[in-house]
């Protein structure tokens, strides 16, 4: 299947949460399934998700920090590949149809990140400059020690992940840690200008 699940950890998102699944609207015919795993939240997000009606959402409620949310997600996927969004961030029109593209012309590619705008206000106030091959990802993290994906704008091969031992417990820094166990693997990652 050529579609993705996109995986939306949420703990009380109400403030951007509607722009959000907006944003997966329009990029439906890539999309198979939406997995909102919420930690909680005791403000309007299971409201917001109830009034925006998306037909191949399913929602659930996982008390866990964001790696065992995440893994959560991942042992309930029927797709190759599954996306992450942030519950405060937008995905822009085809994001998910051209990284899916890439994953399937090369089956060694675990991930594919992109790069961000940074907005506030309506305004963009930074947009990141990540090294867009696997051999540069590979310099800059053997130079800095960074792997530089940004984790909420990748796209990722299930079976991959699942073959490093999925989403580690960690409280935060869940993203580094399974970019480096894909690396030590010989997993490639790249990213989209």
């Amino acid at each position: 299947m050529s579609k993705t699940t996109v995986i939306i950890p949420t703990l009380n998102s109400e403030k951007y949460l509607r722009e959000t699944l907006r944003s997966l609207k329009q990029n439906n015919k890539s999309i198979f399934k939406i997995f909102i795993i919420d930690a909680g939240s005791n403000d309007n997000t299971v409201k917001i998700i109830k009034e925006e009606k998306l037909k191949n959402l399913n929602f659930f409620l996982v008390k866990k920090n964001i790696a065992k949310s995440l893994d959560f997600g991942l042992s309930r996927l029927k797709t190759l590949y599954f996306s992450r969004i942030d519950s405060d961030d937008v995905a822009m029109k085809d994001r998910f149809k051209k990284q899916i593209y890439y994953l399937k012309k090369d089956k060694n590619l675990a991930a594919v990140g992109s790069n961000v705008l940074f907005v506030k206000d309506k305004s963009i106030i930074k947009k990141t400059d990540l090294p867009l091959s696997y051999e540069s990802i590979l310099t800059k993290f053997f130079v800095d020690g960074d792997i530089a994906l940004a984790h909420p704008a990748t796209s990722l091969r299930v079976q991959s992940v699942k073959n490093v031992g999925g989403y580690e417990n960690y409280n935060f820094s869940e993203d580094y840690n399974l970019w480096i166990r894909l690396v030590f693997k010989k997993y490639k990652i790249i990213n989209l200008a």
